[in-house]
C-alpha cells in the first residue's frame, strides 16, 4: 500500500470511528513511511512527505474530535447507567422526629 492510500484509508476511518480499520491503515502508513527511508532525495519524494504530513495533522484533528466523541459518549452511558442503579436502590424511608 502506498503513503498516499494508507494516509486516505486511515482518514476515511477516523472520519467513520471505525477503530479496527484505523489501527490497519495506521500499520501501513508506518510501513510506508519506513519504505520511504531508502529512497534518495528527489523534489517528488518531497511532495509526497509534505502531503502525509498535511494528512497527518489532518488525521490529528480528525482523532481529537473523535476522542471527545467517545467521552462524551461515555459520560452519558454512565449517567445512563447512574441512573438505572439509582432506581433500583431501596426508597428512603424519611422519619419525622419532631414532635
Amino acid at each position: 500500500m502506498t503513503l498516499e492510500e494508507a494516509d486516505r484509508r486511515a482518514l476515511a476511518a477516523a472520519e467513520n470511528a471505525d477503530v479496527t480499520a484505523l489501527a490497519a491503515a495506521m500499520t501501513a502508513r508506518a510501513t510506508a513511511i519506513a519504505s520511504l527511508a531508502g529512497a534518495p532525495a528527489s523534489p517528488e519524494l518531497a511532495t509526497r512527505i509534505a502531503s502525509s504530513i498535511e494528512a497527518g495533522a489532518a488525521l490529528h484533528h480528525r482523532l481529537s474530535a473523535l476522542k471527545v466523541r467517545l467521552r462524551t459518549d461515555h459520560a452519558r452511558v454512565a449517567r445512563i447507567q447512574s441512573g438505572l442503579v439509582a432506581g433500583r436502590m431501596p426508597a428512603r424511608n424519611s422519619i419525622d422526629y419532631r414532635a
